[in-house]
This record gives C-alpha cells, structure tokens and sequence, in this order.
C-alpha cells in the first residue's frame, strides 16, 4: 500500500516540523518466537556484534574493551590485543570509543564504535577463534561503517593464516593472512601469501572520504578447486577481482575488526566508526543475502542499490519492509528509510531518515521525536512498516499548483514521497524537514503522484 506527500507553501520556504495521524485497520496475527540474527539468517553465524548492545557503557567517548557477541556462545571481542609478531598491544589510551547516537547523526539515531588514533598499531577489537575450522572455509561478512579519510590501505577486518602458525588463539602474521578492506576508494582483498593486492571491478565506494557509513560486503564461494571472491557495496554486486585467488586453507582462528594496516606512524583508521560487524562461516545465497542487507540498511537509513531494484525483506524472508519492485518503484526509489519492527532481526527502529546527504531528508518517527532510537518511548508490533523514498528532485518550492478551493498555496516542493505501509501499521507517527526559517507549510497527501499539477 502506498501513498504520495508533497509540501507545499505559499512563500516558497522549506517546512519545518507537524504531526499527523494516521488511521488505518489493525490486523491481529500470531507470532512464533524464534531466535534473533540478523535478516533471520542463522546459519553458520559466528560474529555479530552491534553499537547498540554489548558495549558495557552508553557513555559517549567512553572506551569499550570488550565488545560482546550477539552470538549465542560465540566468543567476544577483546580491545585492541595487536597482531602477535607484527605490531604491539597500543595500549589502553587507545582503545576503541563508544560514540552516542546525538554525536553521530550519520547513523539514524543509532551509536557506533569510533576507532582511535593508533600510531601504527594494530587496533580494533580481535575475536579468538572467531572463525573456527570448517570444511569449506568459505565466508560471508557484512560491516556497516564510515571510511572518513582516503588512506591507502585500510583493512575492514583480518582473518588467520595457517602457512606459519596452527595455533588458532594466535595469527601468523601480516604475511600469511588475508587482509579484507579498501584501497583508496576501492574494496580490496590482500593476501602476501597468495596474490598480493586483489581488486574487485572498477567500482568506487563513494562514501570514502565521508562520515556517511556503507555496508560492505565480502563473501566468497568454492568453485572446483579454486575460491572465489566477490564484494558488495549496499548490495550492489561489484566486478570480479584482479587476479585470480585460489587458495581455501587460509582462515580458521582468529578475526581481527578494523585493523590497522597504514604502516608506522600511522593513523589511518582515526575516527572510523563500526554500527555493526557480521560473520558467516559459510557461503550464503542471494536470498538470503538480500535479507541481512536489509536488515542493516533499514536500521541504519542505508538506499540499497535500485540499479536493479531490490526490495527490503524481513527476517522471515517474505513480508517486504519496503517494496521496491511495486508501481512506480523506479522514480521513488532514492533516499529510501523507515520505521518498523522485525523481533527476529532485534531490529526495533521508531525514528528515522535517510542518511544520504545530498538532499535534504524527510523525518519521520512513531509517536514523537526523541534524542535517539533507544530513547523514543514508542512502541511498535512485530513485523509492522512504514517506508519511504522520494523521486531525488530538489526540496525547493518552484513547481506551480493550482490547489482546490482557493489559493492558500501556489507551489509545492519538487520532491514527492512516497510512502508505503504494512497491513495493519496503526501508529500516529511525527513528519519533519529540517527548516530554516521556519514558515507555514501544508502536508499532502494523495493516493497519487498528480497533486494538482
């Protein structure tokens, strides 16, 4: 179900903030509990830890030395432990930070773990046995992140490598493990050992360099005797890689987070930020792909790629959180955000906005505005939605109307909404846009796009 909003103003100003209700049936269903992942997937998960749970503080700039695993009975992350024979511990004046939600408004109301200068060391958070032995080796990761400056090399995370050490507490050093992360604006994967620098495609991230986070994808599968590699970027499947990768002994053992690769004297991952890390030790499929992807771009504002449009499905892998192969998908699909509730992805986000920053975005929450997600008192039912995206256009007022009954406006914004609801989604919920100056604007709402044009 989808609707259009439009503002409109009669001194052609930008709009500030109003409240609306809405009125709709509520359908009553029953619910099997089940056990949280994220997107639902289960499988052969090993690591999920998240800024919002397991940080022992929510204490802005506060240092976390131990990130716990959302895993049950997966094992924690530990504050910067270095890598045994390569760089030293830094210490603990260097230990990741927790950053509140109200500092960071790049990540929809929600905290992140912000990396802090490191002098070259090797810093982030290390997960002993954080991948244990399998049969195939493969893996899937996502990290939702912030890549704030262009440093040359800057890793994402670190596997073990067993050329040199078996010990699976203890990695073998920079030269005999696999690297995954970017090189200037590019996904990389590096692995002395095998092939050195791996490239994928000839896509950019076009976030680096930003405070505005992606979520990055690398994943593998086995093919005959060979590995390959992929990486997606907001779920936009990139190029293949470089050079041909064929090694798959390379990563039971310990999983470093955020490591830093800069080279001494280097702080090249200062003032990263982590909302979420997830690993699979095993080769996922589209589908289910597709279903972490959106968990952790509804939550945190993310557009999925539309190149080809993708929907955003729940943890049960059939009720779409947002629809984007419906009517009209192709022109409202940017900017894409929304409020809603998914027990089995733990995700219950009450407020939000797109956190693109080429446009001004639309706010919208459950009830009122609050501070942050956790401090919005809402509450809404399980596996309820209410999205949006816009048409891209520019969120100044110069397309004429002619309204009905009289003239108390005669212009309205070029962006149009719009906005689409689960079944049953009966929550009053606060529309803004941020304004300055403020001024008197008018709401619309149309089960069209016309608008009096």
């Amino acid at each position: 179900m989808g609707e259009c909003l439009s503002g409109i103003n009669t001194n052609k100003k930008n709009f500030i903030s109003m409240k609306k209700q809405l009125f709709f049936i509520f359908l009553v269903f029953s619910y099997a509990l089940r056990a949280q992942s994220p997107g639902g997937v289960s499988n052969n998960l090993q690591i999920w830890v998240k800024a919002d749970a397991g940080t022992g503080t929510t204490t802005d700039n506060a240092q976390v030395a131990t990130w716990l695993n959302q895993k049950s009975g997966g094992v924690n992350g530990i504050a910067n432990q270095g890598m045994p024979g390569y760089y030293a511990d830094p210490g603990t004046g260097a230990r990741p930070i927790y950053r509140a939600a109200t500092s960071i408004p790049s990540f929809n109301f929600n905290p992140a773990i912000e990396i802090v200068s490191t002098d070259g060391y090797r810093s982030g958070y290390k997960f002993p046995l954080g991948f244990p032995d399998n049969n195939t080796n493969a893996l899937t990761s996502y990290t939702h992140l912030t890549r704030t400056t262009t440093a040359t090399y800057r890793s994402v995370f670190v596997m073990n490598g067993t050329g040199v050490s078996t010990n699976p507490t203890n990695i073998a050093g920079v030269y005999q493990s696999p690297f995954f992360g970017t090189q200037g604006n590019r996904p990389e994967f590096y692995n002395e050992k095998e092939s050195g620098d791996v490239l994928f495609g000839t896509n950019t991230i076009n976030t680096v360099g930003t405070n505005v986070p992606s979520i990055q994808s690398y994943y593998n599968n086995l093919s005959g005797s060979n590995m390959n590699y992929l990486f997606g970027n907001n779920g936009l499947l990139y190029g293949g890689p470089s050079n041909n990768v064929s090694s798959v002994g390379n990563y039971p053992g310990m999983v470093l987070l955020m490591d830093n690769d800069g080279g001494n004297s280097s702080s090249s991952l200062a003032g990263d930020r982590i909302g979420e890390f997830v690993l699979y030790s095993g080769t996922q499929t589209p589908a289910e792909r597709q279903r972490v992807n959106s968990y952790l771009a509804y939550k945190y504002g993310v557009t999925l790629d539309q190149g080809t449009a993708q929907s955003y499905i729940a943890s049960n892998g059939t009720t779409r959180m947002g629809d984007h192969t419906a009517t009209a998908a192709s022109t409202y699909n940017k900017n894409i955000a929304g409020i809603g509730r998914d027990d089995g992805s733990a995700l219950h986000q009450k407020q939000s906005n797109s956190i693109n920053t080429d446009r001004v975005q639309v706010v919208l929450a459950s009830g009122s505005f609050a501070s942050s997600n956790a401090t919005n008192s809402s509450n809404l039912n399980d596996m309820q939605f209410l999205s949006w995206g816009d048409n891209g256009l520019r969120r100044n007022y110069s397309t004429p109307i002619v309204p009905p009954g009289g003239s108390r406006a005669n212009y309205r914004m070029d962006a149009i909404w719009k906005v689409q609801r689960t079944s049953g989604f009966t929550q009053p919920v606060t529309v803004a846009l941020p304004a300055t100056p403020p001024n008197t604007i008018y709401l619309v709402r149309s089960t069209n796009d016309d608008l009096w044009c």
